[in-house]
């Protein structure tokens, strides 16, 4: 790994710790598209978005901060893509797909989040509207990964905060 890398991966390491750190009076709260939020929603945008990013691969590659950080989400989707044809049979008796899971490695897991906080931190919703618009639009239409977006009830998975930028029609 470049030290570039490591600097930018321990920089943002040590921003997520401030976010969900209670009760630190040097705590700024995290904030989704200009917005302050709790750490729980925070989490819960975090962790929608770096799926989508994961879903929508490679369209988010231009966001990838570096070449390494983009080969280990390389790997990783290829990853999932051949756990979702193997167990596809399995999903459709109910079990879990494995989009739904974070990243086992480390690396790809820190590659995702630096896209995730580049998005979440975009100053508003109108800001980043058209990336995740794009994100969807590619997820959805992509038959590998179509089906991971939707839930139950057939609409894309939402939060309430990054719902403000994610305005779209269900699948």
């Amino acid at each position: 790994m470049e030290v570039a890398d490591l600097r930018r991966l321990l920089k943002l390491q040590t921003r997520l710790l401030q976010h969900i750190e209670p009760g630190q009076p040097t705590t700024e709260p995290p904030t989704v598209l200009g917005r302050a939020v709790d750490p729980l929603q925070y989490l819960t945008d975090t962790a929608l978005t770096a799926g989508l990013i994961l879903l929508s691969w490679p369209a988010t590659r231009r966001l990838c901060p570096s070449r390494t950080l983009a080969a280990a989400i390389d790997t990783e989707v290829e990853l999932r893509l051949r756990q979702s044809d193997a167990s596809s049979a399995a999903a459709r008796r109910g079990f879990r797909s494995p989009w739904a899971a974070p990243p086992t490695d480390a690396l790809a897991c820190a590659a995702l989040l630096c896209i995730t906080h580049k998005l979440l931190g975009k100053p508003s919703p109108d800001s980043a509207r058209d990336t995740f618009q794009e994100l969807i639009d590619r997820a959805k239409h992509d038959p590998r990964t179509a089906n991971a977006i939707r839930t139950s009830h057939g609409a894309p998975a939402r939060s309430p905060r990054s719902s403000d930028a994610l305005r779209c029609e269900a699948p």
